[in-house]
């Protein structure tokens, strides 16, 4: 059910100045009020309809339907939105045809049931420059995400026809034969801010890309568009393993006990629908044309499937290890193996497939596990100090002699408690915390890499 208001919301007009009188701005603002009236009527009729209720049933059923948990969602980056009034049909206009572009973005398919929007525009919220939470890494979106074209994306053809100067010329100046973005570019005209819907909760604040608090958005929120419509969320863009979080500790190099979450789940691991194809292609390309080239999307996508495992572990594996091969050394794209111990990955398959049979052997191991303690992490043991000078190579003597302290901490190495079987098998796989010659958190750097991995695909 479209996500509607149980009152008529008029918002301000960008009518400027200029030589236009006040009886004109008062007529247009008019226009823009009883659009606004009709649609939000029609969406209403069509809620008591579609519900069997009477109309004074419609503000019962409208409070309780957004009571449920779906409904207080906040939206984040990917979002899935649409608006009431585009479609996916072409539109005629003075005798133009204005064609509907295709949606590139087959991912929507994976997220909704797009069957139930035939007719409709199904795209993705962008809020990408926003600050990412603490707990899970997520762009949340706040009510002051509405940049036309970058936060809300066009949907496709309006099926309203334009009703003023303004618009009138704007479709002058494209005819449809030359046309093939949508109508919607040419329309949309969108409110200052969302606006949610009153369930008598307090909404929560996010950081928004100035660095002021503002209120976010969710499932229940609208954003009127002075042309007619209202854009409104299909989903909320958070998956459903969004709310996993546990907490983990260890001791950093000068000493500090640090606490961080660990944010990704068991299930999750073994969600081996989490990408498409098209998605991890979309993903590699970003990083590294190549790497699809040479098959490593095609590879990854295959041998997940296969084997049931979510290619977002080795994507982030690829990223973190050889920083996308963009170096060009793709014959280690994988990096280490078990326990540490460098593994010659020759070729894009027999990687693939080392580092994914690495990745389920010690998430088995942990999942059967007694006790999730691994002992030894973060250690580079005297008298070879392998790791620090793979890292350093000849500075190694320098660095020692400069960071004593340093050398000590990662000669004793910790015990660290993992929080589940994922988190036990990238910490064998690769067994540090904290690694003072490259001053990086190899397993915070590694879950940054993988929460990050869909922000490619909000670009395209």
């Amino acid at each position: 059910m479209p996500r509607v208001y149980s009152r008529v919301y008029i918002g301000d007009s960008d009518l400027g100045t200029g030589e236009q009188s006040q009886q004109a701005k008062i007529e247009e603002m008019n226009r823009y009020t009883e659009k606004a009236s009709d649609q939000q009527n029609k969406l209403l009729n069509e809620t008591v309809e579609r519900n069997d209720l009477s109309e004074t049933e419609l503000e019962d059923f409208l409070w309780e339907n957004y009571q449920d948990e779906d409904s207080k969602e906040y939206l984040v980056n990917r979002a899935i939105l649409t608006c009431t009034n585009c479609t996916s049909k072409d539109v005629y206009y003075k005798g133009q045809q204005y064609k509907c572009p295709v949606n590139k973005d087959k991912s929507i398919g994976r997220d909704v049931d797009v069957t139930k929007y035939a007719d409709k525009v199904l795209k993705r919220l962008v809020v990408t420059e926003n600050p990412t939470s603490e707990v899970n890494g997520l762009h949340f979106a706040t009510t002051a995400d509405v940049v036309r074209g970058q936060n809300i994306p066009f949907f496709g053809n309006c099926d309203l026809l334009p009703d003023n100067d303004a618009e009138i010329q704007a479709f002058q100046r494209h005819p449809g034969q030359y046309y093939n973005e949508g109508t919607c570019k040419l329309l949309m005209n969108l409110e200052g801010t969302w606006e949610n819907y009153d369930l008598g909760q307090t909404f929560l604040e996010f950081p928004d890309d100035d660095n002021k608090d503002k209120t976010g958005i969710t499932m229940t929120s609208m954003l009127f568009c002075k042309h007619g419509g209202f854009v409104y969320p299909v989903t909320s863009g958070q998956t459903k393993y969004a709310n996993y979080s546990e907490a983990f500790t260890y001791i950093d190099k000068d000493g500090n006990v640090v606490t961080r979450k660990w944010t990704i789940s068991n299930e999750e691991f073994l969600d081996y629908n989490a990408l498409t194809l098209e998605e991890i292609e979309i993903i590699c390309n970003y990083h590294n044309p190549e790497l699809v080239k040479r098959g490593f999307a095609e590879g990854i996508y295959k041998y997940c499937i296969t084997n049931k495992l979510n290619p977002k572990v080795l994507l982030a594996t690829l990223g973190q290890e050889q920083g996308w091969c963009k170096s060009g050394n793709y014959n280690k794209a994988f990096g280490v193996g078990p326990g540490g111990n460098p593994r010659n990955f020759s070729n894009s398959k027999s990687g693939i497939g080392a580092s994914g049979q690495t990745f389920i052997k010690l998430y088995n191991e942990g999942l059967n596990a007694q006790s999730l303690i691994l002992t030894k992490i973060n250690r580079d043991a005297a008298p070879n100090y392998s790791e620090t000078k793979a890292q350093c190579g000849s500075d190694f003597a320098a660095w020692q002699s400069a960071n004593p302290n340093y050398v000590v901490y990662m000669e004793n190495g910790q015990d660290i408690e993992c929080v589940n079987a994922v988190m036990y098998a990238k910490l064998r796989y690769t067994p540090w915390v904290d690694f003072p010659p490259a001053g990086s958190h190899p397993l915070e750097d590694w879950l940054r890499i993988y929460k990050s991995l869909e922000e490619c695909i909000s670009y395209e």
